[in-house]
């Protein structure tokens, strides 16, 4: 997809306040829009979050960990790799997560 391309390109030189704008605005997309019509177009999205979660700015991930942490729409893979990150990251996870049995350690 194209516009995947562009978004991964562009987040290699955006600004860390940028990117994090980008990555809440995203997260919330996912868990706000119908994406039901397209298969493909919820996987690009999933991937996006899953790459953004490896952003090297605690800004880019707690801005996915607040959009996504009270979603039971927000992908379980997401939600665990933000309870492992650091803890004003992992936060709001384990504060507002409805499924506290997917995102809590054994």
């Amino acid at each position: 997809m194209m516009v995947v391309r562009d978004f991964l390109r562009w987040l290699e030189s955006a600004p860390a306040i940028d990117r994090a704008e980008a990555a809440g605005a995203l997260a919330r997309g996912y868990i706000c829009c119908d994406f039901e019509a397209d298969a493909d177009e919820l996987a690009a999205v999933e991937g996006l979050m899953l790459r953004l979660l490896d952003d090297p700015s605690p800004l880019v991930r707690r801005a996915l960990a607040d959009a996504l942490a009270a979603s039971p729409l927000a992908p379980p893979t997401a939600i665990m790799a933000l309870t492992a990150d650091q803890s004003q990251i992992a936060a709001p996870v384990y504060a507002l997560s409805p499924a506290p049995d997917r995102c809590r350690p054994d």
